[in-house]
């Protein structure tokens, strides 16, 4: 099939339809996936009436032009009709096609690629449904493989797509609880098989005999084998290519007779010229060189303007200017060298001569027009710039820049995308995001996903070394329904490292696998926070991440959230394989009823541990069933050693059987230990845990009783002794706040009002830093970050400096002055909340 940009055509619709009409029942259809730039002639409303293949859908670019799937014969005619349309991939498609007969339901005509005479009922052992494309007549292989699938699950299931022959399988569903209806694309498995095969759905089932595959189809991306013309030489030993130098590329070589250096390659953008000499390794008086450049990729050397004129005397060295033109397409395409002796043959691109040498290369054409991003180039000195939702979204669309550097320069608004229109980055855990990605502080607003799908998030998978820093979401909104795995942030973080990332104001919704801000964590969290978000899913859901596995490190980070599930449920985390410091929870969590596994390992930081929790507390209110506690809800399942050390809960801690002040129930004692650990009974409302120590609210603000145990109150933890819990010396102090406990209200206003105009004192916080004196701009700070009563506040405000307000003026004592001024102030504050 040539690849070509031409200009247009005005018999669109009409050509179009009959060919969608005129399929069987679809078995080996040719489709193609194209780019088309509208024209005033062929509009992008024309582009919108085409027929699309099934799963696919149109995808517009900021350059005008449009990717999207069409069927190959229609792509032909709109190309010979003069439509400016570039083919870039082509497939086959197998789906039965409804139209046939109108009361075939979807599971009957799936019934046709099954290997029963009905839907393929799964057993213990696996059971196939078979698509074949053995009678296909030609002999491509497999370059990427698309999938759609529905599976109505009863039990616990595996689905898996495999090759004929059984000897390569591709995972697409394990312990799958619930029925899908799932797409999966870029499938990169089978690539370099052969098409012409059968190609099995198996699955089987562990638990029912009542779950099937209902329906599926599968587009199979191919090579062709489509090749450009041959180019030969007799006789080796005479005139030969002995150096190519052009741009990046200086290939010096012997003499073979053709040689492909297509791995070589170098860039040029368009309009720009670039100098290119081909040196003569053993001259003869008739000897020629040509260059030629397949500039719109249609695998030939045949078109106007790719036949490049070179200068010099016959024994070289040869010279050049290449040139891109505008109508190059941008992508890698081939160049080809040759040096003939013109005595005995003519200089042409293709065919066999006497004497002389080929060889092909790769050109990179870039496209000045078109700039990635808003700006950059994706290096460490340079990064891609991210302004706007297109931006972000185009992302997920390039997946060679998924290993690149990235930087937010701007906050974005996503809410220009309907609800499942995002490209998720790095979707596939086989081609993960291991670059750079810097929000640099600016914000992500309206990022909505809504859509039945699993493994959802901003990001998919993170992984070798990635790095997510300084990245913001607000408002966000996830729903995946049924689907496993997600996370608002990301879905996966393995080997790779997330730190200062935030998601607040948002809500998130699934099956399984539910994280605030990160699904499953093999990696390193630190300094992240989750704010005021609502978490809801089934199990293994938590208000930061779902789950922390063995390698996962969570460090410093807070999750002020309300999270909802049947089991496995906790504040910050739903479970935890890994490491835990430093890290606090607040609002709810909720175990709610949901079947025979509800209920179960609820915690207000963590529902079920299973390794190390160490130097962390939570505050949140906990409410479930079985196994329920302030702090984890379970300890030490399943005989692993599992540790809480220096931490405290003092939330509500609410539930029917094993709940504890601290832990609900540490299965395996004396596998679970926890050491220095407090509880405080007054406000849990519990008098025990299985292990931990409950004490008064008095004790539990008390900081001897801390100290006492060797609690590190220089480097980790500090407390406002007899006023407050212990807090983190991480945890932002409000500026004003300059007396316990952590706040600022009518304490720090005394001190505020007794340091006023004076000298180098603690209140002086403005500007930056202080200027020696405290007045109205500290004043400014004190009042930004007020947390008292605003009604007292703006009373005395509103009387600041007027006469005749003479219920504010108690100052001086006895008989006032007429005025409320700092004076009062002074008074005001000694005697606040005192009682007579």
């Amino acid at each position: 099939m040539r690849r070509c940009y031409l200009a247009y055509v005005s018999l669109l619709i009409v050509c179009s339809c009959s060919f969608l009409f005129a399929q069987e029942s679809v078995k080996n259809t040719e489709y193609v996936e194209v780019q088309i730039v509208p024209s005033q002639t062929f509009s992008l409303e024309d582009i919108e009436a085409l027929p699309l293949a099934p799963g696919s859908e149109i995808e517009y670019f900021d350059n005008g032009s449009v990717r999207l799937q069409i069927l190959a014969e229609l792509a032909n005619q709109l190309a010979d009709n003069g439509a400016q349309i570039r083919i870039l991939r082509e497939f086959l498609l197998v789906e039965p096609l409804l139209g046939l007969n109108s009361s075939q339901s979807a599971s009957e005509i799936a019934c046709e690629y099954a290997d029963e005479g009905m839907d393929v009922y799964l057993r213990s052992t696996w059971k196939y449904s078979y698509i074949n494309y053995n009678g296909f007549p030609y002999p491509y292989t497999v370059t990427s493989i698309d999938l759609h699938y529905q599976v109505v699950v009863q039990g616990k299931v595996d689905i898996d797509l495999e090759n004929e022959t059984g000897s390569i399988t591709h995972n697409l569903e394990e312990n799958l609880f619930s029925s899908v209806n799932r797409t999966v694309t870029g499938i990169s498995t089978f690539n370099g098989q052969p098409l012409a095969q059968a190609w099995g759905l198996r699955g089987k089932d562990y638990y029912s005999y009542t779950s099937y595959i209902d329906y599926w189809w599968i587009k199979l991306y191919y090579d062709s084998g489509i090749d450009y013309c041959s180019a030969l030489a007799y006789l080796t030993d005479y005139e030969y290519i002995s150096r190519v130098v052009v741009g990046s590329i200086d290939n010096s070589t012997g003499s073979t007779g053709y040689a492909d250096y297509t791995s070589l390659s170098t860039s040029m953008n368009i309009g720009t010229s670039y100098p290119i000499t081909v040196t003569n390794g053993k001259p003869y008086e008739n000897d020629q060189c040509g260059i030629w450049i397949d500039w719109n990729h249609d695998n030939d050397f045949d078109d106007i303007g790719e036949t490049i004129t070179t200068a010099g005397a016959p024994a070289g060295p040869y010279t050049a200017s290449i040139t891109p033109p505008a109508d190059a397409v941008a992508g890698d395409t081939t160049m080809r060298v040759r040096i003939v002796d013109t005595s005995e043959d003519a200089l042409a691109p293709c065919g066999s001569v006497l004497y002389g040498e080929t060889e092909d290369y790769t050109i990179n054409v870039v496209s000045s027009a078109v700039q990635k991003y808003s700006g950059g180039t994706g290096t460490p000195e340079d990064p891609y710039r991210i302004a706007t939702p297109q931006d972000m979204n185009a992302i997920g669309a390039n997946s060679e820049d998924w290993a690149s550097y990235f930087r937010m320069t701007a906050d974005i608004d996503m809410s220009v995308f309907a609800p499942d229109k995002y490209n998720i980055i790095a979707p596939d855990y086989r081609y993960p995001f291991t670059g750079v990605f810097d929000g640099n502080g600016c914000t992500i607003y309206n990022f909505t996903y809504i859509k039945a799908a699993s493994n959802v998030g901003l990001f998919g998978y993170i992984d070798d070394g990635g790095l997510i820093i300084n990245v913001h979401l607000m408002n966000a909104q996830i729903d995946i329904g049924s689907g496993n795995g997600a996370g608002i942030l990301a879905c996966r973080v393995v080997d790779a490292n997330v730190t200062g990332c935030s998601v607040s104001g948002s809500s998130i919704k699934g099956n399984q696998y539910i994280g605030g801000v990160v699904g499953y964590n093999y990696g390193r969290l630190s300094l992240c926070y989750a704010d005021n978000i609502e978490v809801t899913g089934i199990r293994n859901v938590g208000g930061l991440v779902a789950t922390n596995q063995s390698d996962g490190e969570i460090i410093q980070c807070l999750a002020n959230v309300n999270v909802i599930a049947d089991n496995y449920v906790g504040g910050l985390s739903g479970d935890n394989y890994g490491q835990i410091s430093e890290c606090l929870s607040k609002g709810s969590v909720l175990g709610r009823d949901g079947g025979s596994f509800a209920n179960k390992s609820a915690g207000g930081l963590v529902g079920d541990n299973s390794k190390n929790v160490v130097n962390c507390y939570s505050n949140a209110n906990v409410t479930g069933d079985s196994q329920v506690g302030g702090l984890c809800g379970t300890n030490a399942s399943s005989s692993v050693v599992a540790i809480i050390e220096n931490c405290y809960s003092t939330g509500a801690v609410n539930g029917s059987s094993n709940v504890g002040g601290l832990v609900g129930l540490d299965f395996s004692e004396p596998d679970g230990e926890t050491i220095n650990s407090f509880w405080d009974v007054e406000t849990s409302g519990r008098q025990s845990s299985f292990g931990g120590t409950g004490l008064t609210t008095v004790q539990m603000k008390t900081a001897s009783t801390y100290k006492n145990v060797n609690w590190d109150f220089v480097n980790i933890w500090r407390i406002c002794d007899s006023t407050d819990y212990p807090k983190f010396q991480w945890e932002p102090v409000l500026i004003g706040d300059v007396a316990c406990p952590d706040g600022v209200d009518f304490i720090d206003y005394s001190y505020f009002a007794k340091q006023w105009m004076l000298t180098k004192l603690s209140f002086d916080t403005a500007p930056d830093g202080g200027d020696g004196i405290v007045n109205f701009l500290d004043f400014a700070d004190f009042a930004e970050n007020w947390q008292g009563d605003y009604n007292q506040l703006y009373e005395f405000a509103n009387q600041w400096l007027q006469r005749g307000m003479y219920n504010a003026d108690i100052a001086p004592i006895p008989s006032s002055d007429g005025i409320v001024d700092i004076k009062d102030l002074a008074i005001f504050a000694t005697n606040w909340l005192a009682e007579l």
